[in-house]
């Protein structure tokens, strides 16, 4: 007999009394390795959906019949002047990108709680980080905008591909639940390159809905701007 049976009862991170049948990992016959994060692309939440099913669902209504794979709908988001504007970061100018995967939240265990259980509360939130190099100030300045913004961000990766969430058919950016936060600059001095350090933050659980697009030549999200 299992030692311990009374274990879920501390997991009140779970439903209480779940007793659905266990769901099996389907199979793929590649998996994804996304590599280096290099861009950036930031968007107000809500105000861009990609119906990858049919195109002509998209919104904003300015990108309808276009799909996420060529520039054009996003050279439309990029020149926008309300809240469907996309802003990309600089090119080439964001180094030593992490993701710190948020981790188990817990309490009790030792004498505090029968058998030295632990309680399991649910998960932190996982914190994007990384420097931008040798920016200029109105750089900075508009990086900072987003500090108070309610954002969601798409990456682009080393290989030119574009990463965002999707819920069914729809392709949105990936949700933050803390805005963008851009320190103040150091200098390199003769040893180092100037750097703003920078983070944000995803919502627990993030990864579930990650969904990579591979664009179509002669797209490049990695060097393309408005």
């Amino acid at each position: 007999m299992y030692p311990f049976p009374q274990v879920l009862q501390f997991m009140s991170a779970c439903t209480c009394g779940a007793g659905t049948p266990l769901v099996a990992p389907p199979e793929k016959d590649c998996y994804k390795q996304r590599g280096q994060t290099q861009r950036l692309w930031f968007v107000k939440r809500g105000q861009v959906k990609f119906d990858l099913a049919d195109n002509t669902n998209n919104l904003p209504a300015t990108i309808s019949g276009m799909d996420p794979d060529t520039q054009a709908p996003w050279t439309v988001l990029w020149n926008a002047t309300d809240d469907t504007k996309v802003v990309n970061t600089p090119v080439r100018r964001l180094g030593a990108p992490n993701i710190e995967a948020g981790g188990e939240l817990t309490t009790g265990g030792a004498n505090e709680t029968p058998n030295g259980v632990l309680f399991s509360l649910g998960r932190d939130p996982s914190t994007f980080s990384g420097n931008f190099y040798q920016l200029h100030g109105d750089q900075i300045a508009a990086l900072r905008d987003l500090e108070c913004q309610d954002v969601e961000v798409f990456l682009i990766h080393e290989d030119n591909t574009i990463t965002g969430h999707k819920d069914g058919d729809i392709f949105t950016g990936i949700p933050l639940q803390k805005a963008p936060f851009v320190s103040d600059q150091t200098f390199g001095n003769r040893d180092n390159i100037d750097a703003n350090a920078f983070n944000m933050q995803f919502f627990p659980k993030f990864d579930e809905l990650l969904h990579t697009i591979t664009p179509t030549a002669p797209f490049s999200p990695l060097t393309a701007v408005a």
